[in-house]
Protein backbone atom coordinates (compact mmCIF):
# COMPACT_ATOMS: atom_id res chain seq x y z
CA UNK A 1 0.00 0.00 0.00
CA UNK A 2 1.18 3.34 -1.13
CA UNK A 3 2.04 5.38 1.77
CA UNK A 4 0.63 8.60 2.20
CA UNK A 5 1.32 12.22 3.08
CA UNK A 6 -1.12 12.04 5.98
CA UNK A 7 0.79 8.89 7.48
CA UNK A 8 4.10 11.06 7.13
CA UNK A 9 2.59 13.61 9.27
CA UNK A 10 1.56 11.57 11.81
CA UNK A 11 5.17 9.87 12.00
CA UNK A 12 7.16 13.57 12.12
CA UNK A 13 4.07 14.81 15.22
CA UNK A 14 5.40 11.38 16.99
CA UNK A 15 8.37 12.43 17.26
CA UNK A 16 7.99 15.43 19.12
CA UNK A 17 7.43 15.88 23.23
CA UNK A 18 5.09 18.52 22.92
CA UNK A 19 2.69 20.18 21.11
CA UNK A 20 4.61 23.18 20.95
CA UNK A 21 7.89 22.22 20.04
CA UNK A 22 10.07 22.14 17.28
CA UNK A 23 9.36 18.56 15.95
CA UNK A 24 5.62 19.54 16.50
CA UNK A 25 5.79 22.94 14.53
CA UNK A 26 7.70 21.42 11.30
CA UNK A 27 5.04 18.41 11.24
CA UNK A 28 2.14 21.24 11.44
CA UNK A 29 4.32 23.59 8.73
CA UNK A 30 4.41 19.80 6.42
CA UNK A 31 0.41 19.15 7.20
CA UNK A 32 -0.38 23.16 6.51
CA UNK A 33 0.86 22.42 2.36
CA UNK A 34 -1.98 19.63 2.14
CA UNK A 35 -4.31 21.72 3.81
CA UNK A 36 -7.29 22.29 1.60
CA UNK A 37 -8.31 25.42 0.69
CA UNK A 38 -12.08 25.21 1.99
CA UNK A 39 -13.14 22.93 4.61
CA UNK A 40 -16.92 22.57 4.89
CA UNK A 41 -18.94 21.80 8.27
CA UNK A 42 -22.33 20.45 8.11
CA UNK A 43 -25.10 21.72 10.54
CA UNK A 44 -28.62 20.57 11.37
CA UNK A 45 -31.07 23.30 12.81
CA UNK A 46 -32.76 21.33 15.78
CA UNK A 47 -30.57 23.33 18.09
CA UNK A 48 -31.56 26.34 16.86
CA UNK A 49 -30.36 28.98 19.37
CA UNK A 50 -27.01 27.74 19.64
CA UNK A 51 -25.99 27.44 15.83
CA UNK A 52 -27.25 31.01 15.69
CA UNK A 53 -25.00 32.11 18.45
CA UNK A 54 -22.36 30.30 16.51
CA UNK A 55 -22.76 31.97 13.70
CA UNK A 56 -23.55 35.46 14.78
CA UNK A 57 -20.38 35.15 17.05
CA UNK A 58 -18.08 32.92 15.15
CA UNK A 59 -18.04 30.14 17.60
CA UNK A 60 -17.75 26.60 17.43
CA UNK A 61 -18.75 23.96 19.46
CA UNK A 62 -17.02 20.78 20.01
CA UNK A 63 -18.53 17.37 20.57
CA UNK A 64 -17.88 14.26 22.84
CA UNK A 65 -17.45 11.24 19.80
CA UNK A 66 -19.93 9.22 22.28
CA UNK A 67 -22.30 11.68 20.88
CA UNK A 68 -21.39 10.34 17.06
CA UNK A 69 -23.48 7.92 14.96
CA UNK A 70 -20.29 6.07 14.32
CA UNK A 71 -19.90 3.23 17.31
CA UNK A 72 -16.35 2.37 16.20
CA UNK A 73 -15.32 6.55 16.46
CA UNK A 74 -12.27 6.73 18.44
CA UNK A 75 -12.34 3.05 18.99
CA UNK A 76 -8.82 1.47 19.60
CA UNK A 77 -7.17 -1.49 20.29
CA UNK A 78 -5.12 -2.78 23.24
CA UNK A 79 -2.48 -5.77 23.17
CA UNK A 80 -2.80 -7.78 26.38
CA UNK A 81 0.33 -9.47 24.91
CA UNK A 82 2.21 -6.41 24.80
CA UNK A 83 1.34 -5.18 28.17
CA UNK A 84 2.52 -8.76 29.81
CA UNK A 85 5.84 -8.57 27.82
CA UNK A 86 6.41 -5.00 29.31
CA UNK A 87 5.33 -6.26 32.44
CA UNK A 88 7.75 -9.22 32.58
CA UNK A 89 10.58 -7.35 30.62
CA UNK A 90 10.76 -4.58 33.37
CA UNK A 91 10.59 -6.57 36.09
CA UNK A 92 13.46 -8.67 34.84
CA UNK A 93 15.44 -5.22 34.39
CA UNK A 94 15.06 -4.45 37.56
CA UNK A 95 16.28 -7.74 38.66
CA UNK A 96 19.77 -7.82 36.98
CA UNK A 97 20.14 -4.20 37.16
CA UNK A 98 21.05 -5.31 40.77
CA UNK A 99 23.89 -7.38 39.53
CA UNK A 100 27.12 -5.23 39.14
CA UNK A 101 28.37 -5.59 35.47
CA UNK A 102 31.77 -7.19 36.40
CA UNK A 103 29.62 -10.43 36.45
CA UNK A 104 28.44 -9.97 33.14
CA UNK A 105 31.79 -9.37 31.71
CA UNK A 106 33.42 -12.26 33.82
CA UNK A 107 31.01 -15.02 32.40
CA UNK A 108 30.28 -12.96 28.91
CA UNK A 109 26.57 -12.79 29.67
CA UNK A 110 24.38 -10.60 27.49
CA UNK A 111 21.79 -9.52 30.03
CA UNK A 112 18.98 -8.86 27.52
CA UNK A 113 19.85 -12.62 26.08
CA UNK A 114 19.60 -13.65 29.76
CA UNK A 115 15.84 -11.54 29.47
CA UNK A 116 14.51 -13.22 26.69
CA UNK A 117 15.59 -17.05 27.79
CA UNK A 118 14.71 -16.54 31.53
CA UNK A 119 11.40 -18.57 30.81
CA UNK A 120 11.50 -19.47 34.77
CA UNK A 121 11.18 -16.08 35.63
CA UNK A 122 8.30 -15.65 32.63
CA UNK A 123 6.04 -18.21 34.44
CA UNK A 124 6.91 -16.82 37.89
CA UNK A 125 5.95 -12.99 36.75
CA UNK A 126 2.98 -14.01 34.60
CA UNK A 127 1.55 -15.58 37.60
CA UNK A 128 2.48 -12.63 39.78
CA UNK A 129 0.80 -10.56 37.23
CA UNK A 130 -2.41 -12.42 37.83
CA UNK A 131 -2.29 -12.77 40.98
CA UNK A 132 -2.14 -8.87 41.44
CA UNK A 133 -5.02 -7.73 39.13
CA UNK A 134 -7.10 -11.14 39.95
CA UNK A 135 -8.22 -10.91 35.79
CA UNK A 136 -7.78 -9.38 32.78
CA UNK A 137 -7.14 -5.64 33.20
CA UNK A 138 -10.68 -3.84 32.40
CA UNK A 139 -9.21 -2.50 29.08
CA UNK A 140 -13.19 -0.90 28.15
CA UNK A 141 -12.46 1.16 31.12
CA UNK A 142 -9.43 2.71 29.55
CA UNK A 143 -10.58 2.89 26.19
CA UNK A 144 -14.02 4.37 27.55
CA UNK A 145 -11.74 7.02 29.67
CA UNK A 146 -10.02 7.87 26.14
CA UNK A 147 -13.29 8.91 24.58
CA UNK A 148 -14.59 10.70 27.45
CA UNK A 149 -10.93 12.75 27.43
CA UNK A 150 -11.82 13.57 23.51
CA UNK A 151 -13.68 16.68 21.95
CA UNK A 152 -14.21 17.14 18.38
CA UNK A 153 -15.69 18.72 15.25
CA UNK A 154 -16.30 17.93 11.81
CA UNK A 155 -15.52 18.97 8.80
CA UNK A 156 -14.97 18.08 4.95
CA UNK A 157 -13.81 18.72 2.04
CA UNK A 158 -17.30 18.76 0.09
CA UNK A 159 -20.34 20.33 0.35
CA UNK A 160 -21.90 18.52 -2.68
CA UNK A 161 -22.87 15.08 -0.55
CA UNK A 162 -26.07 13.53 -1.02
CA UNK A 163 -25.45 11.29 2.62
CA UNK A 164 -23.76 13.63 4.44
CA UNK A 165 -26.75 16.77 3.96
CA UNK A 166 -28.77 13.67 4.87
CA UNK A 167 -26.75 12.26 7.98
CA UNK A 168 -25.16 15.70 9.12
CA UNK A 169 -27.71 18.88 8.57
CA UNK A 170 -31.27 16.89 9.15
CA UNK A 171 -31.97 15.23 6.14
CA UNK A 172 -31.22 18.35 3.31
CA UNK A 173 -33.02 20.83 6.29
CA UNK A 174 -30.01 22.10 7.27
CA UNK A 175 -26.94 24.28 6.10
CA UNK A 176 -23.15 23.66 5.70
CA UNK A 177 -20.74 26.36 6.31
CA UNK A 178 -17.78 27.14 4.37
CA UNK A 179 -14.79 28.09 5.84
CA UNK A 180 -11.83 29.46 3.52
CA UNK A 181 -8.31 28.45 5.40
CA UNK A 182 -5.93 30.25 2.61
CA UNK A 183 -5.56 33.14 5.40
CA UNK A 184 -4.36 30.60 7.96
CA UNK A 185 -2.15 28.13 6.11
CA UNK A 186 0.57 30.41 8.00
CA UNK A 187 -0.79 30.61 11.06
CA UNK A 188 0.31 28.17 13.69
CA UNK A 189 -0.64 29.26 16.40
CA UNK A 190 -4.01 29.87 16.03
CA UNK A 191 -6.84 27.14 17.60
CA UNK A 192 -8.54 26.45 14.31
CA UNK A 193 -5.23 25.51 12.49
CA UNK A 194 -3.53 23.69 14.91
CA UNK A 195 -5.97 21.44 16.03
CA UNK A 196 -6.84 20.70 12.43
CA UNK A 197 -5.97 16.90 11.66
CA UNK A 198 -6.82 14.65 8.53
CA UNK A 199 -8.85 11.59 8.87
CA UNK A 200 -6.67 8.30 8.44
CA UNK A 201 -9.34 5.84 6.58
CA UNK A 202 -8.57 1.81 7.91
CA UNK A 203 -9.58 -1.34 8.56
CA UNK A 204 -7.66 -1.30 11.98
CA UNK A 205 -8.49 0.36 14.65
CA UNK A 206 -5.48 2.77 16.50
CA UNK A 207 -3.15 1.15 18.82
CA UNK A 208 -3.39 2.67 22.71
CA UNK A 209 -1.54 -0.20 23.75
CA UNK A 210 0.79 2.35 25.39
CA UNK A 211 -2.22 4.32 27.01
CA UNK A 212 -3.00 0.59 28.95
CA UNK A 213 0.70 0.38 29.64
CA UNK A 214 0.78 4.19 31.30
CA UNK A 215 -2.54 3.60 32.93
CA UNK A 216 -2.02 0.37 34.37
CA UNK A 217 2.16 0.77 35.20
CA UNK A 218 1.31 4.71 35.88
CA UNK A 219 3.84 6.13 33.82
CA UNK A 220 2.49 7.72 31.21
CA UNK A 221 4.64 10.71 29.69
CA UNK A 222 4.52 13.73 28.39
CA UNK A 223 4.59 12.43 25.46
CA UNK A 224 1.98 10.20 25.66
CA UNK A 225 0.01 12.96 27.20
CA UNK A 226 0.10 15.09 23.90
CA UNK A 227 -0.64 12.37 21.41
CA UNK A 228 -2.45 9.49 22.73
CA UNK A 229 -5.98 10.67 22.06
CA UNK A 230 -5.13 12.02 18.66
CA UNK A 231 -4.89 8.67 17.39
CA UNK A 232 -8.15 7.07 18.01
CA UNK A 233 -9.71 10.53 17.28
CA UNK A 234 -8.33 10.54 13.51
CA UNK A 235 -8.88 6.99 12.70
CA UNK A 236 -12.02 5.25 11.14
CA UNK A 237 -13.07 2.50 9.26
CA UNK A 238 -12.41 2.96 5.54
CA UNK A 239 -16.52 2.90 4.90
CA UNK A 240 -16.44 6.17 5.89
CA UNK A 241 -13.60 7.56 3.50
CA UNK A 242 -16.45 9.23 1.41
CA UNK A 243 -16.66 11.72 3.70
CA UNK A 244 -12.96 13.16 3.38
CA UNK A 245 -13.24 14.64 7.05
CA UNK A 246 -10.98 16.61 8.89
CA UNK A 247 -11.65 17.18 12.23
CA UNK A 248 -10.55 19.94 15.45
CA UNK A 249 -9.12 17.75 18.15
CA UNK A 250 -9.13 18.79 21.56
CA UNK A 251 -8.75 17.43 25.25
CA UNK A 252 -11.83 17.85 27.25
CA UNK A 253 -10.15 20.12 29.29
CA UNK A 254 -10.07 22.85 26.90
CA UNK A 255 -13.00 25.33 26.54
CA UNK A 256 -15.57 23.79 24.23
CA UNK A 257 -16.27 27.04 22.82
CA UNK A 258 -13.46 27.59 20.44
CA UNK A 259 -13.79 30.65 18.13
CA UNK A 260 -13.58 30.39 14.14
CA UNK A 261 -12.44 32.55 11.21
CA UNK A 262 -15.73 33.68 9.92
CA UNK A 263 -17.26 31.90 7.51
CA UNK A 264 -16.43 32.40 3.41
CA UNK A 265 -19.86 31.43 2.66
CA UNK A 266 -23.65 29.89 4.01
CA UNK A 267 -24.81 26.86 2.01
CA UNK A 268 -28.82 26.49 2.69
CA UNK A 269 -30.42 22.74 2.57
CA UNK A 270 -32.50 22.22 -0.59
CA UNK A 271 -35.23 21.78 2.09
CA UNK A 272 -34.83 24.05 4.83
CA UNK A 273 -37.67 25.71 6.28
CA UNK A 274 -38.92 29.33 5.37
CA UNK A 275 -38.60 30.20 9.10
CA UNK A 276 -34.22 28.70 9.20
CA UNK A 277 -33.99 30.27 5.80
CA UNK A 278 -34.87 33.34 6.80
CA UNK A 279 -32.86 34.04 10.33
CA UNK A 280 -29.99 32.57 8.31
CA UNK A 281 -29.77 34.93 5.23
CA UNK A 282 -30.48 37.54 8.55
CA UNK A 283 -26.87 36.99 10.00
CA UNK A 284 -25.43 36.30 6.84
CA UNK A 285 -26.60 39.89 5.67
CA UNK A 286 -25.27 41.30 9.14
CA UNK A 287 -22.14 39.80 9.21
CA UNK A 288 -21.17 40.09 5.17
CA UNK A 289 -21.94 36.32 4.70
CA UNK A 290 -22.72 35.22 0.94
CA UNK A 291 -25.99 33.06 1.65
CA UNK A 292 -26.76 30.27 -1.05
CA UNK A 293 -29.17 27.25 -1.75
CA UNK A 294 -28.59 23.61 -2.77
CA UNK A 295 -30.96 23.22 -5.55
CA UNK A 296 -31.27 19.16 -6.79
CA UNK A 297 -30.78 18.48 -10.42
CA UNK A 298 -34.04 16.65 -12.20
CA UNK A 299 -31.47 14.72 -14.69
CA UNK A 300 -28.64 13.70 -12.25
CA UNK A 301 -28.16 13.04 -9.04
CA UNK A 302 -26.07 15.77 -7.72
CA UNK A 303 -27.15 19.47 -6.63
CA UNK A 304 -26.69 22.90 -8.25
CA UNK A 305 -26.09 26.44 -5.77
CA UNK A 306 -27.94 29.55 -6.65
CA UNK A 307 -26.46 33.00 -7.02
CA UNK A 308 -24.96 34.57 -3.78
CA UNK A 309 -27.24 36.90 -2.08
Amino acid sequence: MTRSWKDDFYQRLSFSETLNDEAAQKAYDYKNKHLPNKLYRYRSLEKKLREKQNLENDNLYLSSPENFNDPYDCACKISNHLIIYYYCTNNYLNIFSRWKKPVFSKHKLDYRLLISNCSHYTRSYLKKYEDEHHETPDYSNIIKNIRDDILISCFSECYTSTLMWSHYANEHKGICIEYNLDNLKGDIYSIFNKRMYPVLYSNIMADATQLAIDSIFQQTTQNVLNHIFIKPAVNKSIDWAYEKEWRIVAPRIDNRVITTPTPSRIILGSRISSEDEKWVREVGLNKGIPVVKAIHSHIYHSMNLTRES
